[in-house]
């Protein structure tokens, strides 16, 4: 991310971000290190067959694996907290808005409001989630 930390600049994070850190060797940036996470928008279960091969063993271990596609803003490091902040009020704000509940639960979405701490938090253990799938179903880019 090489765009000023000025808060102008906002990126779409989402779960191909969490699954592409782990199974590219050789990426440029760190995303989790690279940038300032502002808020989650919304998350969406999805469809998931098992392989039996998944090293787990109770309904519990099985959720850990929940499949979800996820989206959130997020910021280029070094972004002023007080920015960062505002950025994550405005958008639960936002989110709290029956109208776009609706349309969020329309399209399979709940809405995933957050501090940017918790979104930090959650960013980086789907990305651990899915490094275990990757590295436990030895999957590998083509």
């Amino acid at each position: 991310m090489h765009a000023p930390p000025d808060g102008y600049t906002l990126l779409s994070v989402n779960t191909s971000n969490a699954i592409n850190s782990t199974l590219y060797d050789k990426l440029n940036f760190n995303f989790i290190d690279d940038i300032a996470p502002v808020a989650g928008i919304s998350r969406a279960s999805q469809v998931m067959v098992v392989n039996p091969s998944l090293p787990v063993k109770t309904v519990a271990e099985f959720i850990t694996y929940e499949a979800i596609t996820f989206h959130g803003i997020g910021a280029p490091k070094g972004t002023p907290a007080d920015t960062i902040d505002r950025l994550n009020k405005e958008t639960n704000s936002g989110l709290a808005d029956s109208k776009l509940k609706t349309r969020l639960a329309e399209l399979g979405g709940v809405p995933m409001p957050m501090t940017p701490a918790d979104f930090r938090k959650f960013i980086a253990d789907e990305t651990e989630k899915w490094a275990k799938v990757i590295r436990t179903a030895n999957i590998k880019p083509e």
